[in-house]
């Protein structure tokens, strides 16, 4: 489905046309994704149904009032996402992901201000995460892409310790009724 006509997906992505901004202290971090906590909140997704209105009929059968299709909307909690925060502060996923990837390696080696910011981007992304399996508990939002979105899936291993499995058939020994060496004879009978 197309994005509904009059939306305003454009503004998450106002500030980012061009090169990324870059955010430079956690404390800066922390106010962006608080400010897109509370955006998502305030703009809620608008889901549009179709609904019928059955046909009216009086007690002879002759119909009334012919049926009804209207489009009725409903406003939907607008659930978390990496892919929403980033657009939001104007980087790319894979900005974030880098940054992210960075400070992990750098393990005990971080600066007070990089541990700060490393422990900013974890706690953010426990929050979209959190804020997602809750909500799919609930049955606000789709489970099953909720799911997938946090590699949450049933998982079924086909191998077994990272070997294909093999099968060896058994071999099965048919024996032929010596009767029947001619085909036709065997139908017959």
């Amino acid at each position: 489905m197309a994005a509904p006509k009059g939306n305003q997906y454009y503004l998450l992505a106002k500030e980012a046309l061009g090169r990324p901004r870059v955010i430079e202290t956690a404390k800066e971090f922390q106010e962006k994704f608080l400010e897109y906590v509370e955006w998502s909140e305030e703009n809620p997704i608008l889901a549009k149904r179709a609904s019928r209105k059955e046909t009216q009929k009086d007690e002879n059968g002759n119909m009334i009032k012919p049926t009804e299709t209207r489009m009725d909307s409903e406003s939907k909690r607008r659930p978390l996402s990496m892919y929403g925060l980033c657009a939001y502060l104007g980087v790319s996923r894979k900005w974030f992901e880098m940054r992210l990837k960075t400070l992990e390696e750098k393990g005990d080696g971080r600066t007070e201000e990089e541990e700060d910011y490393f422990t900013a981007i974890t706690r953010a992304k426990n929050i979209i995460e959190m804020q997602q399996y809750d909500g799919a508990s609930v049955g606000d939002f789709n489970a099953t892409l909720t799911m997938r979105a946090l590699g949450l899936g049933d998982k079924v291993d086909m191998t077994s310790d990272g070997q294909a499995i093999r099968t060896t058939l058994p071999i099965i020994n048919i024996m032929r009724d010596e009767r029947c060496a001619d085909a036709d004879r065997c139908e017959a009978e």
